[in-house]
C-alpha cells in the first residue's frame, strides 16, 4: 500500500486540494478554505 499525501495550496482567488501532486479540486470565493478542508477531510476517510 502506498502513502497518500494530501495538500492544501493557496491558488489565485482560492484554495486547491492536491493528492500526490495532482490537483483534485479547486474552490474559489468566500469560504473556499473551509470547503477545501471539508473536502480533504471527507476524501481521506
Amino acid at each position: 500500500m502506498t502513502a497518500l499525501a494530501l495538500e492544501l495550496r493557496r491558488v489565485r482567488h482560492g484554495w486547491a486540494v492536491y493528492a500526490n501532486g495532482q490537483e483534485l479540486v479547486r474552490y474559489r470565493g468566500l469560504g473556499a478554505q473551509q470547503r477545501a478542508l471539508d473536502f480533504a477531510r471527507a476524501w481521506a476517510h
